[in-house]
């Protein structure tokens, strides 16, 4: 079953949730107790859940948000038909699974769960030309984002012309700050950390991640760096984790991808663009020690706008960052703009273009199996750096907001300016 860890409730905040909850049983047993009871571990290593459709209800939700479950499957006849996690900013997204979608069975799922986004996953052809008539996108549920490493003299070659230039100013302006490059140990993970915490408590919608967890265990960190930066009073300002591994689930795992960000934050009073390309410059250096001709910048859940704010989209494209489709693909709606907009008044999507060879590709295969992965249908960039000059055909990005997109995008993805009622 895929999901995006991102939207997983126990990154939630308990505020969230602050109002007292309404106690009530299932099958005769109190709320609490039913899920002390049945609540599990799942092969993502995340607390789950599952009831029958008959038993689920919305007050349900912030009892699993309350004890940690990060997923919460509805069942109907023992067989799952979907599942749903609650965002950081406290918002129901709901997937109903492959080969389970009728348009009965959608509406029965949107009043009991009340859902702001839903996904359709994994549609055939013929089931994507009924919901596009419905207003639905047709997604990845992730991106991840690649670029290619430069040369040491000139490591943003590959950018446009007018934004090299931009970038070799904003690395010269960096030149005050020190940065310096570590092995990850506890010690030197541990001495960054309260600066991240201190940046995610300051979000709006803050909230936790596991990563800290699990470096701090000692069980990720061989071959893992550390980036200090260093302000001129020789304090410790900020900082990133670099994976030489590829994405997280690659850390350790031979053979070895390409050089990636993880984390990255900065006190307040240095968040801006001279560290951010100087940032990206000094992990280029990594990624050309161990002679990798990509370099990444993480995954992202396809939908800007809530958990994941739009100016991390325009962060990545400015960067030169490509985006190439993940895990599987959905059909995906916004239920309840009235909800988005509690948290921005814009938002954006990726859509894959029914045209491309890709898209056309998921779709024969759809025809004879399931596809857990559009990723695993074409090379991945560093296998073959060709893919991220072709893969921006496959996009078509469509934008909801007042404003005009200032988004640096490459010039074969076109926005659609997109109006919802």
């Amino acid at each position: 079953m895929s999901f995006n860890l991102g939207q997983l409730p126990f990154y939630t905040p308990k505020s969230i949730y602050a109002a007292p909850l309404v106690d009530f049983e299932i099958q005769n047993i109190n709320i609490q107790s039913w899920i002390d009871k049945n609540a599990f571990e799942n092969d993502h290593h995340v607390k789950e859940v599952r009831f029958s459709l008959d038993d689920f209800h919305r007050d349900t939700v912030p009892w699993c948000v309350k004890n940690q479950v990060g997923n919460i499957v509805l069942l109907q006849q023992d067989i799952a038909i979907a599942h749903l996690c609650v965002t950081p900013c406290g918002l129901i997204h709901l997937t109903i699974l492959p080969d389970q979608y009728s348009s009965e069975r959608e509406q029965k799922l949107l009043e009991i769960v009340q859902p702001t986004t839903l996904s359709i996953a994994q549609p055939t052809k013929k089931l994507w030309v009924q919901l596009k008539e419905q207003g639905f996108f047709l997604r990845s549920e992730m991106v991840r984002w690649y670029a290619k490493v430069g040369s040491k003299l000139e490591p943003w070659e590959y950018l446009p012309a007018r934004r090299a230039k931009k970038a070799r100013y904003y690395v010269k302006k960096s030149e005050e700050y020190r940065f310096e490059i570590l092995p990850m140990t506890r010690e030197s993970f541990s001495a960054w950390l309260p600066i991240y915490e201190q940046e995610v408590a300051e979000r709006e919608n803050g909230f936790g991640i596991f990563y800290p967890k699990i470096f701090l265990s000692g069980s990720k960190m061989d071959d893992m760096k550390m980036i200090h930066i260093y302000n001129a009073n020789d304090e410790l300002i900020g900082g990133a984790v670099v994976n030489p591994w590829g994405g997280f689930g690659d850390i350790g795992k031979q053979p070895r991808k390409y050089t990636s960000f993880l984390l990255q934050s900065y006190k307040k009073g240095h968040r801006n663009s001279a560290l951010a390309y100087r940032l990206a410059q000094e992990v280029m250096n990594i990624a050309r020690d161990y002679d990798d001709h990509v370099y990444g910048y993480g995954g992202d859940f396809n939908f800007w706008g809530e958990t994941i704010q739009p100016g991390l989209l325009s962060h990545k494209s400015v960067l030169g960052m490509i985006p190439i489709p993940e895990l599987q693909v959905e059909a995906f709606r916004v239920v309840s703009q009235k909800n988005i907009e509690k948290w921005s008044k814009e938002w954006y999507i990726m859509q894959l273009r029914e045209e491309h060879h890709i898209t056309k590709k998921y779709f024969a295969l759809r025809e004879r199996t399931l596809v857990p992965n559009i990723a695993a249908i074409s090379p991945s960039p560093y296998e073959d750096t060709c893919i991220l000059n072709e893969v921006p055909k496959l996009w078509k990005i469509f934008h909801k907001g007042t404003e005009p997109s200032h988004i640096p995008l490459p010039e074969d993805i076109p926005l659609v300016l997109v109006e919802l009622s």
